[in-house]
């Protein structure tokens, strides 16, 4: 997490959520992984080397502090409802990468949406897309 009291970026932020999910069924696997830095790419965000420290730095900070702590986080550095929603939809795609939906992954899910200040309608949508 960023030092000193700052948000987090909007990149971290996506990070962030591949993270939350990738680990809600205790198991991150490398697809999701891949998964994560594929769909940040065709986004058009950074994922370079200090991207992927990046990703080994906040992974530690999600098994430490836990999925309640951090969503105040993601919502934060994502203030933009597009950008708020494509996380969400980031979240699917790796919650499925492995091609089994865990229950924990749907309760993370949830709960992210939540977080994010989707409505049901909205988040029905983004999960028929994915």
């Amino acid at each position: 997490m960023p030092d000193g009291g700052a948000h987090l970026k909007r990149d971290e932020a996506f990070l962030l959520v591949g993270l939350l999910v990738a680990d809600a069924d205790g198991k991150r696997l490398p697809v999701e992984i891949e998964t994560l830095l594929d769909a940040l790419e065709r986004h058009a965000s950074s994922v370079d080397d200090r991207a992927r420290r990046l990703v080994q730095r906040l992974a530690v900070q999600v098994r430490e502090r836990g999925l309640g702590s951090l969503l105040g986080e993601v919502s934060r550095g994502l203030p933009g409802a597009a950008e708020r929603a494509w996380a969400f939809g980031l979240a699917v795609e790796i919650a499925y990468a492995d091609r089994e939906l865990h229950p924990s992954e749907v309760d993370h899910i949830a709960r992210l949406a939540e977080a994010l200040g989707l409505a049901g309608d909205e988040t029905f949508t983004v999960v028929r897309r994915s």
